[in-house]
Formats: structure tokens, sequence, C-alpha cells
């Protein structure tokens, strides 16, 4: 990855993507626990299919939400930013860098 730099209007319109994607992956992350809160609470017990389904959906709303929080720290971090929004600033050009700094 080569230096350059940046236009601090793209890094603020990266940051708030990423920011955003950290906020929805939390509110599903929270949605996901208290659903598998509610089947766990259920009068008279519920089928190991139905927790087993809940706590895997808990799981992978957990992951997303730190894929978010990993990627927004790299951009804060090292002025890195994923493939995906580096083509704000150059669309359709794959051959630039994909760092800030």
């Amino acid at each position: 990855m080569a230096s350059r730099t940046y236009d601090p209007r793209l890094f603020a319109r990266v940051e708030f993507i990423l920011k955003r994607q950290i906020e929805i992956a939390t509110q599903e992350h929270y949605q996901a626990k208290f659903e598998s809160w509610q089947i766990s609470v259920m009068p008279g017990g519920v089928s190991e299919d139905q927790l087993g389904v809940a706590r895997r959906k808990c799981a992978v709303k957990e992951s997303a939400l730190a894929l978010a929080l990993k990627r927004f720290n790299a951009l804060v971090l090292n002025r890195t930013i994923p493939e995906e929004l580096n083509r704000l600033e150059h669309p359709g050009d794959s051959s630039r860098g994909s760092s800030f700094a």
C-alpha cells in the first residue's frame, strides 16, 4: 500500500459509514440476545432446537458486531479503509491502495 494524501471528506464519509455499521450491528446483536432470552424463559420450556437456533443467531450477530468494530479500528488506528469503501473515492479503479496514510 502506497502512502498518499487523502481527501478529508472521503475519510469523514467512510468514518460515518463504519460508525453506522457498528450501530446497526449493535442493535441487531441486542435484538438477538433479547430473542434468545425470551425463548429460554418461555413457560413450559422450549425445545433444544429452538434454543439452538436462537443461540446460533446470537453468535452470528456477535461476530458481525466484532467485524464492524475491527473495520472501524483499522480506519482509526491505521487509516486503512475496507476495499469496498475505497471505491467511494475512485469508482472502477482497483489499482489504487487502500490506506489514507
